[in-house]
């Protein structure tokens, strides 16, 4: 992971609205030394939950599921079913509803860092 991807990763996982949830790839620091990474698939159950208090351990947002899950949890803490991703001519914009109700939420150069502004502004 990049430098950029990990400061992501510690910006979403300090958010109020942030959990892990089953089927998030994530990554954790292993004995070897300071800057090595390697990936690691989260388990169902009790196991993921018991790693999402590891100050190493870091969800990978470059894997759709994990993506997906971040989606959820935006929609879940802003009470937003109808909140969608899209992307736009300089990155990724966040909206809410439809219609009348059209709303953008949160703007990033990449369709995580547009979510986690969006985790980060929930209520």
């Amino acid at each position: 992971m990049t430098e950029e991807q990990i400061a992501l990763a510690r910006r979403a996982v300090a958010c109020k609205g942030w959990r892990w949830m089953p089927g998030m790839q994530f990554i954790h620091r292993h004995d070897l030394g300071p800057d090595v990474w390697y990936p690691r698939i989260g388990r169902q159950g009790e196991k993921a939950v018991r790693l999402k208090i590891r100050k190493d351990v870091l969800p990978i947002f470059t894997d759709p599921a994990t993506l997906g899950c971040l989606l959820a949890l935006v929609r879940e803490a802003m009470s937003a079913e109808t909140l969608y991703t899209r992307p736009t001519r300089t990155g990724w914009t966040v909206m809410r509803g439809s219609g009348k109700g059209l709303g953008k939420v949160s703007d990033g150069t990449t369709e995580a860092e547009a979510l986690v502004a969006a985790l980060e502004a929930a209520p």
